[in-house]
């Protein structure tokens, strides 16, 4: 936890995560647009459509990125000949489940809605909690320079 903490107190966000209902993906692109100024018909993305059952959870991490003790020192690690992306957008298609907050590590904790969408930094720690029970259906996107 003393790595999460350090580099959050020491990283300078290029977003704060910005909360917002869309129909689709390109609603959600011109909400985004529109209200924080950011064209992402400008960057590469990749798309992960996600269905999730009960039990299942995510620790906090940074998109991208793993956590290794390397010379007795926790350090993070980018994915092996993956890009690192500079935005992340959640997308919620259903919220017939329970459980599967997202939870920021400044505290900030969502609870997930149809339609509801949060684009943020893809280096601000996240975590998802427990999922209960039913199927959590997400679309994650991740946007590239």
């Amino acid at each position: 936890m003393e790595l999460l903490l350090d580099f959050n107190k020491n990283y300078n966000k290029i977003i704060e995560p910005y909360i917002n209902y869309g129909e689709n993906f390109n609603s959600i692109k011109n909400i985004i647009k529109n209200n924080l100024n950011i064209d992402l018909n400008l960057y590469r993305y990749d798309l992960v459509e996600r269905k999730t059952e009960k039990g299942f959870k995510m620790n906090y991490h940074r998109d991208n990125y793993l956590i290794r003790k390397f010379n007795n020192k926790k350090i993070f690690i980018a994915y092996d000949k993956c890009p690192l992306p500079k935005y992340s957008l959640i997308y919620y298609k259903n919220d017939n489940f329970v459980g599967g907050e997202l939870e920021f590590l400044n505290g900030l904790k969502l609870n997930p809605k149809k339609n509801l969408f949060v684009f943020f930094d893809s280096n601000d720690i996240h975590k998802v909690n427990e999922q209960k029970n039913g199927i959590r259906k997400v679309e994650l996107y991740k946007f590239y320079d």
